[in-house]
């Protein structure tokens, strides 16, 4: 429980861009809310959110919906806590990490649900994928874009969430810029999940909706649409982020299939990628690359460098996962009907769904 509150006052709050998801929160906890209206701030001065309790109240400020939510969910843990929390545990300014920062360690990155749900443990154990890939007796994450419920598909955030909830692979689509770096999206245009529409033309950015007409230093001034759970119209501070950045992230940590790109075609760009990043158990050979050619590369590999990623050739696409509304029975149908096969890994939109599901199933001892 949270010491001696009875108001709760949110500043800057548009229900145009803090979803459902935080509405849910505030109607659940027992005192009285006033969201202010405020004119909102175009550049906020810090990323993630302030809590200040002063007067028995509690005063959240947040740099975006993500950010609220993220502060309601931890408010939420508090008051159903057995323990009382003091001001001083709940006057904490939250510092996010850069960009950059979190790239090079992921684990200083804060999903949206760390306050209410915990991923299981052994899900999380990258000698596990390792070793069992793809095991006989359970069926792999395969998370579709990257996941993207609460972040934006096919992004570092997306990839980094899907990783801390317990996806084994991530199944991204990249795409050449016009200066020939490798990047992440699913279309070859830009205004289905980006602000191009806002930013084309101005400051000196192509006016072009084609990804392969700007270069990535024109790319980096986009930003990514929001996830579903957090109104996909909504604009994030998120970047498209590049092929270097996805084997920084899933390197030890989880494995990653490339679609939109054939890598056997590719290969000496992307293996040229790999050797500067020193990353080299991320990339999966998948079915796109044939078995001769993939049993060439990995041995070489295996003798420079004494790692590669795994061969995961089997490819169960469980495409009807990939529809808004799914019901949950519907859900649970299609986990049961793929995981009855061997060697299956099971693409899905609702990473966190299959991860429980994987859990409650497979566990072994």
């Amino acid at each position: 429980m949270i010491l001696a509150w009875e108001k709760l006052f949110i500043e800057n709050f548009d229900p145009k861009e803090y979803s459902e998801l935080c509405i849910e929160i505030i109607n659940s906890l027992p005192v009285e809310v006033t969201l202010t209206r405020s004119q909102k701030i175009e550049e906020q001065a810090f990323k993630g959110y302030d809590i200040i309790c002063r007067d028995g109240a509690i005063n959240i400020k947040a740099s975006n919906g993500e950010m609220l939510y993220l502060a309601l969910s931890y408010i939420w843990k508090c008051e159903l806590s057995d323990r009382t929390y003091t001001l001083e545990e709940l006057n904490t300014a939250f510092a996010f990490p850069k960009r950059e920062q979190y790239i090079q360690d992921c684990s200083r990155f804060i999903p949206v649900w760390k306050y209410i749900w915990t991923p299981p443990s052994w899900l999380l154990d990258y000698r596990e994928k390792v070793e069992s890939f793809p095991k006989k007796n359970r069926p792999f994450c395969w998370a579709h874009r990257g996941g993207g419920d609460y972040y934006p598909e096919n992004s570092i955030e997306a990839i980094i969430s899907s990783i801390q909830m317990g996806a084994d692979i991530m199944e991204l689509d990249f795409r050449y810029t016009k200066d020939k770096r490798i990047v992440l999206m699913h279309w070859s245009t830009l205004h289905q999940t980006t602000d191009w529409t806002l930013k084309k033309g101005k400051n000196g950015l192509p006016e072009s909706d084609n990804l392969s007409d700007w270069t990535y230093d024109e790319l980096r001034e986009l930003r990514l649409k929001a996830g579903r759970k957090f109104r996909e119209g909504c604009i994030t501070e998120y970047q498209i982020p590049t092929l270097e950045e996805v084997l920084k992230v899933c390197d030890g940590k989880a494995f990653f299939i490339m679609d939109k790109m054939n890598p056997a075609e590719e290969w000496p760009s992307i293996y040229k990628i790999i050797c500067e990043t020193g990353c080299y158990e991320a990339f999966s050979f998948a079915y796109k690359m044939p078995e001769d050619m993939v049993d060439s590369i990995r041995k070489e590999m295996l003798e420079r460098f004494g790692k590669t990623g795994p061969y995961f050739y089997t490819r169960r696409h469980a495409g009807s996962l990939e529809r808004e509304c799914i019901s949950e029975d519907e859900k649970q149908k299609v986990f049961s009907e793929f995981s009855t096969a061997r060697d299956t890994a099971i693409m899905t939109n609702y990473v966190q769904d299959l991860v429980e599901y994987i859990d409650r199933n497979f566990k072994e001892g």
